[in-house]
């Protein structure tokens, strides 16, 4: 039979086994393998690519209005960022990063398209969707007048204006010119303010033609929209 402290001795040395068998937490000792991720523009970038000296000439349905836009600074990079939570910290992300400046005639401002900063701290960033902000020298706030890939009703927020994604036509006339593979957007409410125009916060659609850019932007609520006469894209 057995004693009481040769018992307790194997009951030891089992929990001692147990113990060291017990798989690591690598989130915690920092020993996870590293995990690489890539996230591209895809198909967007082709419909917003345009370099230093690309311009587009907008015509205004109501007034007749000329406005040229140029862009005048082009920024593309591949960005990589490492995660810093416990749970993320061996991840890595490259995404493809964007920024561009035009200017406006006739709104006398600069616009800036910037496409959005993602992380791995985000439980969402391997999600595959793109967007593009848009804010104006001048004016409060930013909208998003892109948002890739198309899916039917999808929306993305700013706090304050929604934009959704609401039809992709495969063909479009807009001044005698047919454009091609055309996104369409529905904002509810448009803060880039057409002070001039006396439109403000007006309900509007952005019309984005591949190998183009935007051909179109009618403010709905205004009753008016500016649409595209002549372009020059460099790539």
């Amino acid at each position: 039979m057995i004693g009481s402290h040769k018992i307790l001795l194997l009951l030891f040395v089992a929990l001692l086994f147990g113990y060291g068998c017990k798989p690591k937490d690598c989130n915690k000792d920092g020993s996870c393998a590293e995990e690489y991720y890539r996230k591209t523009f895809g198909e967007m970038k082709s419909y917003i690519w345009a370099k230093e000296g690309s311009f587009w000439i907008y015509k205004n349905s109501k007034t007749g209005d000329l406005d040229t836009q140029t862009c005048t600074n082009f920024l593309y990079e591949t960005i990589k960022v490492r995660g810093t939570f416990n749970n993320t910290k061996y991840k890595i992300l490259a995404y493809d990063k964007l920024i561009r400046t035009i200017n406006s005639t006739f709104n006398e401002a600069t616009i800036i398209d910037e496409s959005i900063d993602v992380s791995p701290d985000s439980k969402s960033f391997n999600n595959g969707v793109n967007k593009i902000d848009r804010s104006m020298s001048g004016n409060i706030g930013y909208i998003t007048v892109f948002i890739h890939p198309f899916v039917d009703g999808y929306g993305s927020s700013t706090g304050s204006s929604i934009t959704r994604f609401i039809g992709l036509d495969s063909t479009l006339i807009i001044q005698g010119k047919t454009y091609y593979n055309v996104a369409k957007f529905e904002l509810d409410k448009d803060d880039i303010w057409e002070e001039k125009m006396n439109c403000t916060r007006a309900n509007s659609v952005y019309y984005w033609s591949k190998d183009v850019g935007l051909i179109k932007k009618e403010m709905k609520s205004c009753n008016y929209s500016w649409e595209l006469i002549d372009y020059n894209i460099i790539k």
